[in-house]
């Protein structure tokens, strides 16, 4: 999160995981504003959830624009969401948020694509040791 941060200057940037029940919780975060390291959300709420339910990332480049934004008390305007997979299965979710409008572009997400398949091939390597 820290080299996604210097590399893309988001506001926000977080690794968030599902866990059973279908719920998002933090693992990871890097930000200059104090993140509740007890977040929570619902699988499918936001544009982190349609991230999880399309398996696919989600760009937005103003989130206002958006009905699922789920805003925190940060003044975000784009938001780049991207899954991680461990093998078939949504592991969890890149998420970047700035607030700047149209802060990320399709370039972003390829280059955040790519470290999610890292983290992914990561985790899966780990737990077949």
């Amino acid at each position: 999160v820290e080299e996604l941060q210097r590399a893309l200057r988001p506001e926000v940037a977080a690794i968030l995981r599902l866990w059973p029940g279908d719920t998002m919780k933090l693992a990871a975060y890097r930000s200059d504003h104090l993140l509740n390291a007890d977040w929570t959300q619902p699988a499918d709420a936001g544009l982190v959830g349609r991230c999880v339910s399309e398996r696919a990332p989600v760009l937005v480049g103003d989130v206002k624009s958006e009905p699922e934004f789920r805003g925190r008390a940060l003044d975000v305007c784009s938001e780049l969401d991207v899954p991680v997979f461990v093998g078939d299965l949504v592991w969890g979710v890149i998420n970047l948020e700035s607030g700047d409008r149209d802060a990320f572009d399709a370039e972003d997400v390829r280059a955040v694509e790519a470290v999610a398949a890292l983290l992914g091939s990561a985790l899966a390597r780990n737990d077949a040791s």
